[in-house]
């Protein structure tokens, strides 16, 4: 996934933090995740990029990053936090909770549910990132297939 290196970079720079080279190799192996990716998803990538990176860099920079809003966080729903490189647009995903497999929402559908629950709840929803968690039709198919036998 490409992710916009100026942009991450200006943001830190802006809060008054130094842009570092074990940020860059965190922000790089974030952005290196097709979507969502885990804290130990991202600690193999950054070390093979510096062998000598800990694991507490990884966390303390996955922090600011979240913090400045350039890097998006959300459970898993096992208790762990996946991470992903925030978006220029608004974009949401469905994932699968037993095989992992993203897929795509668009904006159009999320945009609808949100107006209904404005409608209905009088709450004003902040929609840039919305992940549904279900079970996709594949795993669906191959359970359905599993109770036949």
């Amino acid at each position: 996934m490409p992710h916009h290196k100026p942009d991450w970079e200006a943001v830190l720079t802006e809060a008054g933090l130094r842009v570092t080279r074990q940020r860059e190799i965190v922000f790089d192996a974030v952005g290196a995740g097709e979507g969502h990716t885990s804290v130990g998803e991202i600690y193999a990538r950054a070390k093979r990029r510096d062998p000598s990176i800990r694991l507490s860099t990884i966390y303390r920079s996955l922090r600011v990053f979240a913090e400045l809003g350039v890097v998006l966080t959300v459970p898993s729903g096992d208790g762990e936090l996946l991470y992903e490189v925030r978006h220029a647009s608004p974009h949401h995903h469905l994932i699968c909770r037993l095989c992992g497999t993203q897929l795509p929402l668009a904006n159009e559908i999320a945009s609808n549910m949100v107006r209904e629950v404005q409608r209905v709840h009088g709450f004003e929803v902040e929609l840039d990132h919305l992940v549904l968690w279900g079970v996709c039709n594949a795993c669906l198919s191959a359970d359905v297939q599993s109770r036949h036998f």
